[in-house]
């Protein structure tokens, strides 16, 4: 009975524990996650942002290497930003900051009538806002009929130029970029050159390369052909000239005419003649195409020519300057009149007004009214003052010390310069030797200049020691910011007036001062003369005695 209950209550167990084995297996089941979910444990959910459970429940869908329990979590959706165009907070809402092309490529409208600026791209071209909400029906030019419309990229590749610099898109892509109309061109040959019509003419370059108009480029929307060079001639002829301007070549001419209107000192005014050369108009032949518009500079490796200008005098002032200089018939020039420092002429400034076009292209002759007129922008002259200090530091005599001169000008432009010429004469009294005096030097003259760069001006001049008086002349002249100058002169002396002298008494002496006198013998008079002169003076004296006495 005992082993029988036993058996039977093992077999009862063992079924208990099989079927709490299968509702266990059951419960943790483990199931892969659905679309749109991710199996994580909680750290790594936690750690991607994944906040959400799929079906908003628990669903076991594995373990990860710790035997940590792994879930179903819902992967959050991200919006990508569309790539037509880039938000900017320099544009109202609903636009976008694009370059114009290809804001029109892509058939969006601005956002106001009046372009709005946003910025500039990589490539420092300006950005304006569109309105990406609205598409506008793009419409294009087609092209000539000797370009083809495609993107730089292909044009690149096949060797192309742009017919019209690219200003104006002919169409556009599928991906928005805009797309211009390019043409074939063809590379010169060595030993021609690929130039306008005009720049070849210029250049004497007269024949064209196989003798057709084969275009090599097209720039600003003019073509440039393929021109063989010439011989050159200009060492040759060059070399038996004397004075000729930078680049005379083949044929010499001569440039000249006259200065009107410069008031200043002809002595402050030169000419430079500068040969010049055009740089024509030119695109970038790759995005973003950027044009540069022709534009004259000084020619390479050509110094300017500094020439004097020659006055022409009708009574006291001259009527006007002229100037002449020998140049290449068929160059380019700029003629300016510039500033030459020397002497005591003031620095001007001022704008010029040339009766033909500057640069002055020549025409294969020579120019002799090539007329240039000085527009002075002030025309008065500053204001002068000056003042004497007394002598610092006083002394016994008013000719001592040092005499300070305080020199002001005043202009509403502003003073360039003040300065001063200096002429002081200083007096000493004169012995006639007789009398056992300290033997003094003659005159003096100083001659020296005062210049200063602002105003007030101050110098002194040093004291001289036992001068009788000093006499000074000063000429003082001023400039202003525009070159108009004005000279003062100043004469002073000082100290000035004389004085007198006064016999104060009258004493013989014989041997010693104030003893009884001996008839008979030797007698000198002692004098006490005072004096109100300021300076030291000699005085001669003459003593008549009655015989009787």
């Amino acid at each position: 009975m005992a082993g029988s209950f036993g058996t039977g209550k093992i077999r009862r167990v063992a079924l208990l524990l099989a079927l709490l084995l299968l509702v266990v297996c059951h419960a943790y089941a483990v199931v892969p996650c659905p679309s749109g979910c991710a199996c994580l444990n909680g750290a790594d959910a936690k750690a991607k942002g994944y906040t959400a459970l799929c079906a908003d429940r628990q669903t076991l869908c594995g373990y990860d290497a710790n035997q940590n329990p792994m879930y179903c979590y819902v992967i959050p959706q991200t919006t990508t930003p569309p790539t037509v165009a880039t938000p900017n907070p320099r544009c109202p809402s609903g636009c976008a900051c694009l370059r114009e092309a290809d804001g029109e490529a892509k058939g969006f409208s601005r956002c106001a009538e009046e372009r709005i600026p946003c910025g500039f791209d990589a490539t420092q071209q300006p950005m304006y806002c569109f309105d990406t909400t609205v598409r506008v029906e793009a419409s294009y030019a087609p092209c000539p009929a000797d370009c083809a419309c495609m993107d730089a990229a292909e044009a690149e590749g096949k060797g192309y130029s742009c017919c019209d610099g690219c200003r104006q898109p002919c169409g556009g892509t599928t991906d928005g970029a805009a797309r211009y109309c390019f043409r074939k061109v063809e590379r010169c040959p060595e030993g021609c050159e690929c130039l306008d019509p005009f720049s070849a003419a210029r250049a004497g370059y007269a024949e064209l390369c196989g003798g057709d108009k084969s275009v090599c480029a097209i720039v600003d929307g003019a073509e440039r052909y393929c021109y063989g060079k010439p011989p050159s001639k200009a060492t040759a002829i060059s070399a038996e000239r004397t004075v000729v301007a930078p680049g005379a070549g083949v044929a010499a001419c001569t440039l000249s005419g006259r200065i009107t209107g410069f008031t200043h000192d002809p002595s402050s005014i030169r000419v430079s003649v500068q040969e010049m050369e055009y740089i024509p108009a030119s695109c970038l032949a790759t995005p973003p195409f950027t044009c540069f518009p022709g534009a004259y500079r000084p020619k390479s490796g050509a110094a300017p020519v500094i020439l004097e200008a020659t006055p022409a005098y009708a009574g006291d002032l001259p009527s006007f300057l002229a100037y002449r200089v020998s140049v290449d018939c068929f160059g380019t020039y700029q003629v300016r009149p510039v500033y030459h420092a020397g002497g005591d002429a003031c620095e001007w400034e001022g704008s010029w007004e040339y009766a033909k076009s500057t640069p002055f292209v020549m025409n294969g002759s020579s120019e002799d009214a090539y007329d240039i007129r000085y527009v002075q922008p002030d025309n008065r002259v500053p204001d002068i003052g000056i003042a004497f200090g007394p002598p610092v530091p006083p002394a016994e005599h008013m000719g001592q010390g040092n005499w300070t001169i305080n020199m002001r000008a005043q202009d509403p432009g502003g003073i360039r310069r003040i300065s001063a010429g200096v002429n002081l004469t200083v007096e000493y009294y004169t012995s006639d030797g007789k009398v056992p005096l300290e033997r003094v030097p003659v005159d003096v003259h100083l001659l020296y200049r005062v210049s200063c760069n602002e105003s007030p001006c101050e110098f002194t001049v040093p004291y001289q020691p036992a001068s009788r008086r000093m006499i000074l002349d000063l000429e003082v002249s001023a400039c202003d910011r525009a070159g108009n100058g004005v000279v003062r002169s100043y004469h002073r002396e000082f100290p000035e007036g004389d004085g007198d002298l006064l016999i104060e008494g009258a004493a013989p002496v014989q041997v010693l001062y104030g003893a009884p006198l001996v008839r008979g013998k030797g007698t000198a008079f002692r004098v006490n003369v005072s004096s109100t002169f300021p300076y030291a003076v000699e005085a001669k004296l003459g003593l008549h005695l009655n015989p009787s006495e």
